[in-house]
């Protein structure tokens, strides 16, 4: 009877057991900082955020919105940071929402509240127009939700497009030395970065744009033993 509990329980645990991210909060001068930590998520997600400030009711709501419509077959761990400058001199109530929309291929509109904080500004503040500025890590620890068999001929690349770090995620069937080249569409060879004694299975990679303009690039991975595949990634700076 007791497994039977515990199996039903396992069934009905909501995916928010999951969700163990850690919001911090920092303020300095007249600016407040929101630190996201571990937010589990899809590993091609791409959020976007948004505040409000109700001088009134002395209320300051931010509202993060993954906008990507695409889904990679993993789930990683990454970090969010979102920076409110220039609010006025006061004492605030601080609620911190994550979104999934519709429109983003999500199932159903969800807002999910995530934080609730008070905090006190003390200085007083020029008359600026307030500021907002959205900061998203590349995956820190990364699981597979396909079998190795459904991976062994694909490449994911996350997120794309990307405006500062690129995470590739590909299977390799034995230990191998992997080189990676960014080549722009009349093969100009722009990006090499090699990849030593990586170990049979799923890898994760990350590499940063650099100064390479917005745009959409071709790739290629190529392993030691011969194995050459291709795949697409677009920078927007």
């Amino acid at each position: 009877m007791r497994l039977i509990l515990l199996f039903v329980f396992m069934i009905l645990v909501p995916s928010t057991l999951l969700q163990s991210e850690q919001v911090a909060y920092t303020m300095k001068d007249n600016s407040l900082k929101v630190s996201i930590a571990d937010l589990y998520t899809n590993c091609c997600s791409s959020y976007i955020g948004d505040y409000s400030i109700n001088q009134e009711e002395n209320t300051i709501r931010i509202v993060i919105t993954d906008t990507s419509s695409k889904r990679c077959r993993c789930m990683c761990n990454i970090d969010l940071e979102y920076t409110v400058a220039n609010i006025q001199k006061g004492k605030y109530k601080i609620f911190v929402y994550l979104d999934e929309l519709k429109k983003f291929d999500y199932p159903k509109d969800i807002r999910r509240l995530i934080s609730r904080h008070d905090i006190e500004l003390p200085k007083e503040c020029l008359e600026e127009e307030f500021q907002g500025k959205l900061k998203q890590s590349v995956c820190k620890t990364t699981n597979s939700v396909i079998s190795r068999s459904e991976m062994k001929s694909e490449i994911e690349v996350f997120p794309n497009p990307s405006n500062s770090m690129v995470t590739i995620r590909f299977y390799l069937k034995e230990r191998n030395d992997v080189e990676i080249k960014i080549l722009n569409f009349l093969g100009k060879d722009l990006m090499t970065m090699e990849y030593t004694g990586l170990p049979e299975g799923v890898n994760t990679v990350s590499f940063s744009a650099g100064d390479l303009p917005s745009g959409m690039y071709l790739g290629k991975l190529m392993t030691k033993s011969g194995n050459v595949s291709s795949f697409k990634v677009v920078w927007s700076k």
